[in-house]
């Protein structure tokens, strides 16, 4: 009877600090969520959300606190994608989650200023890039891939090649013309915060910047865009001449 009582308890304390009535609010303020998670196996949270006319304001209220919050804008699958990932062991941070969402949907915690311009440049930019070559990941305060063996947080810009471009190659050139580090072995990443890799299948190129260069994001998108039209106007000249 005691294990019965105690169990039931322990299932209410988890839905009081659920994430759920968020989501629910959410929905009802019009917030397109498509995704969520509160019984995540490694205690990490997150909402997905559709674009809506809000969503930056309310991602730029969640940046403030960068220590807590990581922030996703992403346009892959020709679609914009944004989210809110947070740790959350025990439903620790439901509560204090809660608040800060609450808060925005009640207009008692507003914007200041230009606060929201940085990521509105970001979403601006890749809402342009939607059908281009090249889709693009933005990870705000994230944690650094396990396989760096490096702590603290990290700004991650994930580039993917839509038409088969060999993007080692693209990270080579990248890093050749902006004098960002190219990764070439595991010990390159203990003395660096802003760099660049290719994925193992050479799909995909990443580019981790530190706190003082996240301002820089919007100019890696713009210029690899230019760079990527560079390279296929320079594979047409060898169709072309073959």
């Amino acid at each position: 009877m005691f294990n019965e009582k105690y169990n039931k308890s322990l299932l209410k304390n988890k839905a009081d600090y659920s994430i759920l009535p968020v989501v629910r609010r959410l929905k009802e303020f019009k917030f397109p969520v498509i995704e969520y998670c509160n019984e995540a196996s490694d205690n990490r949270d997150y909402i997905i959300f559709k674009e809506c006319d809000e969503i930056v304001d309310l991602l730029t209220v969640l940046n403030r606190d960068g220590d807590n919050f990581s922030i996703m804008i992403s346009n892959k699958n020709n679609e914009m994608n944004y989210g809110v990932f947070f740790d959350n062991k025990n439903s620790e941070m439901s509560e204090y989650f809660t608040k800060i969402v609450y808060g925005f949907l009640q207009e008692e915690i507003r914007l200041k200023g230009k606060e929201r311009d940085f990521l509105s440049r970001i979403n601006e930019r890749l809402k342009k890039s939607v059908n281009g070559d090249l889709s693009y990941s933005i990870n705000l305060n994230d944690e650094y891939f396990e396989y760096m063996n490096k702590t603290g947080k990290t700004n991650i810009v994930s580039i993917r090649s839509k038409s088969g471009i060999d993007m080692d190659d693209f990270a080579k050139f990248f890093a050749k013309s902006t004098n960002l580090k190219k990764i070439k072995n595991d010990n390159d990443y203990i003395d660096s915060s802003n760099f660049i890799e290719s994925s193992i299948d050479r799909k995909t190129a990443i580019i981790n910047l530190d706190k003082s260069n996240v301002n820089k994001i919007v100019d890696v998108i713009d210029f690899s865009n230019d760079m990527v039209r560079s390279i296929n106007r320079v594979n047409q000249d060898k169709e072309f001449d073959k």
